[in-house]
């Protein structure tokens, strides 16, 4: 092998161990296929999974410091409820919402559109925790290195999120939703569901929106995972909760009102 051959096959060994290390940037949430047959954790450890072969939607919990307890928390999971001897399977779990109850995090907060949504008030990456929707197969994570993060992650739930979404065609079901709150560009409600496609072109951001002068307050949005092709049994249902703010304007207006009648009431006792 000439000197040059070697430079550039020594070029190319080295731009794909690069490759293979590098660090991709975690989204938020994942889709995947659980093939644990059992409870692998919990109260109720050791029962069958009601979630075997089915989809599931994932929250990704990354720890920068110790990358080794990276983990997913199940957000469209079943679960059981009741004593672990007559236990019962549900079609979802007490960590259903977004943002994650636990967190004490206030709904997502809708903010003006553009494009194809101008005129009204969109979700989207907006600087809070949560904020973006994008979506992607778990399988993103696989074939980095054994101690890269993502190994970590995609390793994790004793390795049990790893099953094939090949022919999978996901659609994002509605199962109920806050009157004025609207999925997609088409504006699907209730008993509707988004048609995503081949869940290897992921990833995804669904879009929810508002009209621009929809009522201040929370909108929410039950959901679930399902396989348009009919291969998987659909997720458990989740809900992500959104709110509409008053314009800064309006509460301005309504604080100066407060305090002009709070100062008006005052000057009558004190007379």
């Amino acid at each position: 092998m000439t000197t040059k051959k070697f430079g550039i096959a020594c070029l190319v060994a080295g731009w794909m161990v690069v490759a293979q290390t590098a660090s991709a940037e975690f989204l938020n949430y994942y889709v995947a296929l659980d093939t644990r047959s059992e409870i692998t954790y919990g109260t109720y450890l050791g029962l069958p999974n009601p979630n075997q072969d089915r989809l599931t939607f994932l929250y990704a919990h990354p720890n920068e410091e110790t990358p080794e307890s990276n983990h997913f928390h199940g957000i469209g999971t079943y679960y059981y409820e009741g004593p672990v001897e007559s236990a019962t399977p549900t079609t979802t779990n007490g960590n259903n919402r977004l943002p994650e109850t636990y967190t004490g995090q206030a709904p997502l907060t809708l903010q003006p559109g553009s494009g194809a949504y101008a005129g009204k008030l969109v979700s989207g990456e907006n600087g809070e925790h949560y904020s973006d929707l994008t979506f992607a197969s778990v399988h993103d994570l696989s074939g980095f290195a054994p101690d890269a993060p993502e190994t970590y992650m995609y390793n994790s739930s004793a390795m049990g999120y790893q099953g094939s979404l090949d022919g999978v065609q996901l659609g994002l079901e509605v199962v109920s939703i806050t009157p004025g709150l609207h999925l997609g560009s088409a504006g699907l409600g209730a008993a509707e569901t988004l048609e995503v496609g081949d869940v290897n072109s992921l990833p995804y951001e669904p879009v929810f929106w508002t009209e621009a002068d929809a009522a201040p307050g929370n909108y929410s949005a039950e959901l679930r995972l399902v396989d348009l092709a009919g291969n998987l049994a659909s997720s458990g249902t989740f809900h992500m909760d959104f709110a509409v703010v008053p314009e800064p304007s309006t509460t301005v207006l309504l604080g100066l009102s407060l305090a002009a009648a709070l100062s008006w009431q005052w000057r009558r006792v004190v007379r």
